[in-house]
């Protein structure tokens, strides 16, 4: 048979080298001057010389990003690049780095920038500067190691210029800081950022808030105070026309500049491991009033109830409660499922489940429709004489204050406890004790300091705020918003929801009612309300109308009843 021609084989073409270019500057300003430019040139010419291509697509430069911590590598374009490398694809063998200099690359400790700079050029990229024309791989230096050592020396030298730097910029702040703290405020603290709120008055080392700025700021504060989430928040400010600045970019920014102190004028500098707090540093753009209600709403995560489709009325924000198990119960809306004509969801497919359900053992509550609960809690607090029962001539504050003095004296024991652990470490061993079981017990009850400190700070926050609060809301807000909280209004809801954290500290469900029923009945549900005043009552409400069966409101109809035989006698007398 004939030999047929075997095809020839096609080889894919060649990859030409590349040259990748990395620039760094101490600071955003360097990056406005020549250099640059310079670089770029020279990078370009090089790789025509030696038979490269600049590759634009990874063309890198760091600003302000420093190489002696190494925020360059942690959070800029270096770090890019070196993981480039690792995934052996982008970056290849053969491939250029080119840097003006050495420093560029590294400030770290000479035997960091040493281990960094190995890991490039064992990566089979050669590094080449620019302000000398060197060129490093590993190739040349098996042949003439003599640039090594001064590649080693330059990493020393750079190394040590930063050191002694950050030392003298240290100090300078660290005498700024306790100057301003012993009174002397006409210093200015040159390190970190100011808060994009205020600017440097021209010709002064003191601030003044940006108008535009602040409107923003106390925009976002109001809409959060009203129980709206920092995503709605910052979603309703845009819609307002106002133009929300690079520092409130996204949710987090938001939530976490409600909760920073600098709204008080506060900054809190960090030194060499030591924190410094200058009260009065910036304008104050909050009271500490109004910080104090910020921190309180803060704490009751989940008070606002978030982008949920149907914003819930108790659950996510830690009242509620299964009365089985004592898990926390969460809203749950089955998504996919038949809509009423309006497209609300169908009543029935909202549901409050017991947290424990997924857990082992398994708490046997399950779920329920949260709709009959929902009803239930309106009806009560629509009723005047209810709600009074609650809330009226009671001391709001008086729990949390009870509070806030069980979790100071947790905070003095455990201190007390530290101090003691601290004197026996120089005598654990005639005691019969391990050192190293004395400084377990002290780490483990520092961490039960720092969370008994936070429960402090949180009812000082908490009592500053309902000290300062208004009677509870009548009966008739309640009545106001029960036709839109029915309606699945998001406004009715959020304020319903403002209503009932500010009335209840604890919502108990009993799911299958308080008591067994026999078989083939249908069992109630069980309801116990705690208030703010510490005042708690029990109800009873049918598993789906929400209407009352005993407790509470059948003495409550009884009373009235009472009362109405008695207006005719008094009348006739």
């Amino acid at each position: 048979m004939p030999k047929t021609a075997r095809k020839p084989v096609q080889q894919a073409p060649q990859r030409q080298p590349k040259l990748f270019v990395y620039t760094r500057f101490s600071s955003a300003k360097q990056a406005d001057g020549d250099s640059l430019r310079r670089q770029m040139a020279y990078a370009r010419r090089w790789a025509d010389e030696n038979g490269y291509v600049v590759d634009e697509s990874l063309t890198m430069a760091d600003a302000g990003l420093s190489a002696f911590t190494g925020d360059h590598v942690r959070r800029g374009a270096l770090g890019i690049f070196l993981a480039a490398i690792r995934e052996k694809g982008f970056v290849q063998p053969n491939d250029v780095l080119l840097i003006e200099s050495l420093d560029r690359l590294s400030r770290r400790e000479p035997v960091d920038a040493q281990r960094q700079f190995s890991d490039i050029i064992d990566s089979g990229v050669m590094i080449v500067t620019a302000n000398d024309g060197q060129r490093y791989s590993r190739e040349l230096l098996r042949e003439n190691p003599s640039p090594l050592f001064l590649a080693l020396a330059t990493m020393i030298r750079s190394h040590e210029e930063s050191a002694t730097k950050s030392k003298r910029i240290t100090a300078a702040a660290r005498a700024q800081c306790e100057r301003w703290i012993a009174g002397d405020h006409s210093g200015y603290v040159s390190v970190g950022r100011d808060p994009f709120w205020v600017r440097r008055i021209s010709g002064s080392r003191r601030f003044e808030l940006v108008p535009e700025a602040v409107r923003v700021v106390r925009a976002l504060i109001k809409h959060f105070r009203a129980g709206v989430s920092p995503h709605r928040a910052l979603e309703m400010i845009a819609e307002s026309g106002m133009t929300v600045p690079p520092g409130l970019s996204n949710a987090g920014r938001a939530y976490a500049t409600i909760g920073s102190r600098v709204l008080l004028g506060e900054r809190t500098v960090a030194v060499d491991g030591t924190d410094y707090t200058l009260a009065g540093y910036y304008p104050a753009v909050a009271t500490e009033l109004q910080f104090a209600e910020l921190e309180h709403l803060r704490a009751a995560r989940g008070r606002r109830g978030g982008k949920s489709a149907v914003v819930p009325l108790f659950t996510g924000a830690r009242i509620s409660f299964c009365g089985t198990c004592g898990s926390a119960v969460a809203s749950q809306n089955v998504m996919g499922r038949s809509r009423q004509a309006d497209g609300r969801p169908q009543d029935g497919h909202r549901r409050a489940v017991c947290t424990g359900s997924t857990a082992v053992p398994r708490c046997p509550a399950g779920s329920i429709s949260i709709v009959p609960v929902e009803r239930a809690l309106l009806a009560y607090c629509s009723d005047q004489y209810a709600l009074d029962s609650l809330v009226q001539g009671q001391d709001v504050s008086g729990p949390v204050a009870g509070r806030l003095a069980r979790a100071r004296e947790a905070v003095a024991k455990l201190e007390r406890e530290i101090s003691n652990l601290n004197h026996a470490i120089a005598e654990a061993a005639g005691q019969g004790l391990t050192l190293q079981s004395v400084i377990a017990s002290i780490a483990q009850r520092e961490d039960q300091l720092a969370i008994e400190r936070k429960k402090v700070a949180a009812f000082d926050s908490e009592l500053a705020v309902v000290r300062q609060m208004p009677l509870p809301a009548s009966a008739d807000a309640w009545v106001k918003l029960t036709a839109g909280v029915h309606a699945l209004d998001p406004d009715a809801r959020r304020d319903a929801r403002r209503l009932v954290l500010d009335t209840f500290q604890r919502i108990e469900i009993h799911m299958h009612g308080f008591h067994p029923v026999a078989e083939g009945e249908t069992p109630s549900i069980g309801l116990v309300l705690v208030s703010k005043a510490g005042v708690s009552r029990r109800l009873e409400i049918d598993r789906r109308s929400g209407e009352f069966l005993s407790g509470t409101e059948a003495e409550r109809k009884a009373v009235q009843a009472a009362r109405a035989k008695l207006r005719p006698a008094k009348a006739a007398a």
